[in-house]
């Protein structure tokens, strides 16, 4: 039988050495990330004040009183502090909140909330944005210090957390107040500001906030989204962008830790680009879903934040039930939270910005260079081209690629990526697979020494492949995660049906020995679907298909946050430990699937068994290979956490792959000795 070994193949040379000079290139463009992430270790932490508000009052603190309701909301703020809070998010005043403290006094009515002066300054700020924003629902009577403001509508209040509700006139937002950002200030706090955004909005608007803001003389540290759109959406994001100057936009990581906050129009992505990535990663736990869960499970979810999303802003939502001292309870979470983010090597303070970084686009071209090296290599086995075309391929794929480069960058980027993702597992396990073509039947000892050589050095190849996609996608947008890589999915499914042609070429399974191009290829394809087609063979290929359908679609489900679908608990507790005690959790699929199965794919080579075993524990192995670069695709991860992941993956996975090998022998060895025996 023919045999097509990647030896026989002169390209191999070629690809290796232009591979190795892609990543001395892949180390100076990852070298400044290294140093980034390596200083950026302060994180901030925060409370919203609405959320303040809305604790005391699930807490049953109400009291009319104004004077003993302060010194409540005083004691509050102190305790928080004390407890690791360090800064306020400061969202639109709204006049029930005024008149608790005192602010305004306030009327209510079944079809109007009427608000009366009680502190002049106060007052003006307040009518300034109110006959802005609700113009014909506003009415001002009076004359300073006697003033009152009308407000006509509906005063029956809805829960403020759901965006889709109308809200109650004394719940309509009325702009960020300067007594309450230079409340927070003289309580020690630095300041947060998220003004709601509004229909009709002007650069007049956008004035009014930063005058105050200016006026309070307060360290305002970040501006953030309230609701579903940015301040100034959609006609004047530039012009807020230009006021803001150095103070950061903090931007909130999505429920599903991939991207950030749904925000109408991409309001934010807008922003973070007029700001020239001036952006802090914020997480919090939503609303509802704190209400539903209880505090070590909450503080579980912070334990790696910080450390693996590149979160420098926590934001910390209170428990509102469960609880008879709820005051009590939602301090005691805080000092957690604190004491979390500390054990994890970072200290609470100002949160800065990770430096804007965009490598020098000349030195990728190297690095397109590798990834097409292997793309080409990877074609050469699939359709058996010769040197010379692949050398043809090769320089008009990379010259395609670097034209890209400076013309439509970041899509190039991403394809790029996602090129590497693919190939470099597939290139790296099948090589291994190469190497151990002719091993034969060895001692156990040399064996279990011959697995572990090999899946250092698979590991090590498909290590390759991640630092070029590294490279590639090192810059602002994917560090911050602005842009992100798209092909998960891709990446996962892809390679184990390339490594499944391979081994059809290799063995010649459907007379894909003999294919000479990609025509040919596809023609042969055809044939043998057809084959399958054919009416005593019908049944048997649905099965199959059906079977390795639900597989295939087991493992998407299981790759990313998108699918929802769920985990066995025994897995996540597994997961939570490793959390707690390891500083980089290893993926499952590396340790427990894909490094065990590369362990007897070893063993089956030195044992001779079939084709089919051989076949299913390749592509088996491939999953760990391909697993670990996708480690590498979250580019808000530090570079060196994404390196500690893959090599605690590796230890672990051999170290459970051979405490299996080491059964299987066990078993081998009494069940010989039985036979004997009889």
């Amino acid at each position: 039988m023919k045999r097509f070994v990647l030896k026989e193949q002169s390209f191999y040379t070629w690809a290796l050495v232009i591979i190795c000079i892609g990543l001395l290139a892949a180390s100076f463009v990852l070298t400044p990330r290294l140093g980034l992430e390596a200083i950026n270790k302060t994180v901030a932490q925060a409370v919203c004040h609405r959320d303040c508000y809305e604790l005391i009052k699930a807490a049953g603190k109400h009291t009319d009183d104004i004077q003993e309701y302060f010194d409540l909301e005083n004691d509050l703020y102190r305790d928080v502090k004390d407890a690791g809070v360090n800064t306020i998010v400061i969202h639109d005043a709204t006049l029930e909140r005024l008149a608790r403290t005192g602010a305004i006094e306030l009327e209510i009515y079944l079809d109007r909330a009427i608000a009366k002066e009680t502190h002049e300054h106060i007052f003006d700020e307040l009518v300034e944005v109110a006959t802005r924003r609700w113009k014909k629902q506003v009415n001002v009577y009076g004359e300073s210090p006697n003033r009152s403001m009308e407000i006509i509508g509906s005063t029956v209040p809805v829960n403020l957390h759901d965006g889709k509700l109308k809200r109650a006139m004394q719940q309509l937002p009325m702009g960020v107040m300067s007594h309450e950002i230079k409340r927070f200030a003289k309580l020690g706090f630095n300041i947060v500001v998220a003004p709601e955004n509004y229909w009709g909005i002007e650069e007049k608007d956008i004035d009014i906030l930063w005058e105050r803001i200016n006026q309070s003389g307060a360290n305002v540290v970040g501006v953030m989204h309230a609701g579903y759109q940015m301040f100034g959406y959609s006609k004047y994001i530039k012009y807020m962008a230009k006021k803001m100057g150095s103070v950061p936009l903090i931007m909130q990581e999505s429920w599903t830790q991939l991207g950030f906050f749904p925000l109408q129009g991409n309001g934010h992505i807008m922003m973070a680009r007029y700001c020239d990535y001036n952006v802090i990663r914020a997480f919090t736990i939503d609303y509802y879903e704190m209400q539903e869960i209880d505090e070590p499970e909450a503080l579980r979810r912070w334990a790696i934040a910080d450390d693996e999303r590149n979160i420098r802003f926590n934001i910390v939502t209170p428990f509102l039930k469960g609880s008879e001292d709820l005051l009590q309870k939602n301090i005691d979470y805080i000092k957690g939270v604190t004491e979390r983010v500390k054990k994890r090597g970072f200290t609470i303070g100002v949160a800065r910005p990770m430096e804007t970084y965009f490598p020098n686009r000349f030195l990728l071209i190297p690095v397109i260079a590798a990834i097409m090296a292997g793309v080409i290599l990877l074609c050469q086995l699939l359709f058996g081209w010769g040197v010379n075309k692949a050398l043809l391929l090769w320089g008009m794929a990379t010259g395609i690629g670097v034209l890209e480069n400076f013309i439509a960058a970041t899509t190039t980027h991403q394809v790029m990526a996602l090129l590497a993702g693919i190939v470099f597992p597939v290139l790296a396990t099948y090589k291994i697979t190469d190497m151990l073509d002719d091993v034969e039947d060895v001692s156990y000892p040399k064996i279990i020494a011959n697995i572990v050589i090999c899946l250092i050095l698979c590991t090590l190849f498909s290590l390759c492949g991640a630092v070029v996609l590294s490279a590639i996608l090192t810059d602002a947008r994917f560090l911050l995660e602005i842009d992100y890589y798209r092909g998960v999915k891709l990446t996962f499914v892809v390679p184990l049906i390339l490594m499944t042609i391979l081994y059809a070429k290799k063995y010649d399974l459907l007379g894909m020995a003999e294919c000479t191009g990609i025509f040919d290829f596809f023609k042969r394809l055809k044939e043998f679907l057809k084959k399958c087609c054919a009416k005593e063979n019908i049944l048997k290929f649905i099965f199959v298909l059906a079977v390795l359908g639900i597989i295939l679609f087991w493992f998407l489900a299981r790759t990313g946050h998108s699918w929802d679908v769920p985990v066995p608990q025994f897995e996540l507790q597994m997961r939570y430990w490793m959390e707690e005690h390891l500083y980089a959790r290893p993926r499952v699929k590396e340790f427990l699937i894909g490094h065990v199965a590369f362990c007897f794919m070893v063993l089956a080579a030195h044992k001779g068994w079939s084709k089919v075993y051989t076949i299913i524990l390749t592509v088996a192995a491939l999953i760990g290979q391909v697993s670990l670069v996708e480690t590498f695709c979250h580019m808000r991860s530090p570079f060196l956490m994404s390196v500690a992941r893959a090599g605690g993956g590796l230890v672990l996975g051999l170290a459970i792959g051979l405490c299996l090998l080491l059964i299987y022998i066990l078993y081998q060895n009494l069940r010989k000795q039985a036979t004997d025996d009889e």
